[in-house]
């Protein structure tokens, strides 16, 4: 007597046959492409990029001239892609636990530290290309929900940062030639549920973020989850911003922060 049976969080077939035990594992039609002139070419590993499947129909399409150190990309789930475009990667790792899920990250892109936790379902992550620096960028949804969406658009640098998606449909979309320093923070929620005592009703719920266009967030600065940053602010070192801000082109800061001046503009140039 034997007895089929599938384990869909492990993605194997248990079978059990008298006295024995066996697990095939279902790894099926997951792919690695590289991409030359329009043309594709399946390839079976890539130079410093480690790659693990566990799962079907997953499927990783790399652009040629891209160069990975020490790279790792874990891959549990269906239907999952990865994009790179021609980028310089090192001492990273993408870890997606889920289905439907999609990474782009196009070229030009020197990133040399890059962290990306994904659990769940259907959620999106697009970093556009830049002639700057990513030097340390961790972008965490570990917790198990869906369609979130992080677009980071053209030319943005990073020091260090931090990006946290907790909850269901929550985003975060920065804008065009921003500029984060190090030990930032982004926090689409608070993480924890807190709910009335009497109705249950959760009166902290996520929400989202949007950084404009040319915005600089200084060293510590902390931005939380419902705020709208406008186009050409300069965020003060250490700031806590729990409000949307209403004017372009000023300085804020303050824990909470406030304007501090209007009218102003900024630019790359060490000062």
């Amino acid at each position: 007597m034997s007895l089929f049976k599938y384990d869909k969080a492990d993605n194997n077939i248990i079978i059990k046959f008298l006295f024995i035990n066996a697990k095939i594992r279902l790894n099926f039609n997951n792919r690695i492409y590289i991409v030359d002139n329009k043309k594709s070419k399946r390839v079976r590993k890539i130079k410093g990029l480690n790659v693990k499947f566990k799962g079907t129909n997953n499927k990783i399409i790399i652009q040629k001239g891209a160069k990975f150190n020490n790279t790792s990309i874990v891959c549990m789930g269906n239907n999952n892609e990865f994009e790179f475009g021609s980028i310089t990667m090192s001492n990273s790792w993408i870890n997606y636990n889920g289905s439907e899920n999609k990474l782009v990250i196009k070229s030009p892109n020197i990133i040399y530290e890059f962290g990306n936790i994904c659990n769940g379902d259907k959620n999106q992550l697009y970093i556009d290309s830049t002639k700057y620096v990513i030097n340390k960028l961790s972008i965490d949804c570990s917790a198990p929900k869906t369609e979130r969406i992080i677009d980071i658009k053209k030319d943005i640098a990073v020091g260090s940062a931090n990006i946290y998606l907790w909850t269901d449909k929550s985003s975060v979309v920065i804008n065009e030639d921003c500029m984060f320093s190090w030990d930032v923070n982004l926090f689409t929620s608070d993480a924890h549920q807190i709910k009335d005592k009497a109705s249950g009703h959760i009166i902290n719920p996520g929400g989202h973020i949007e950084i404009g266009k040319h915005v600089w967030l200084g060293k510590g600065s902390n931005i939380c989850k419902n705020v709208k940053i406008p186009d050409g602010t300069v965020v003060g070192m250490f700031s806590l911003v729990t409000k949307s801000i209403n004017e372009n082109c000023c300085v804020i800061a303050g824990q909470p922060a406030k304007i501090l001046r209007y009218n102003v503009e900024w630019n790359r140039e060490y000062g």
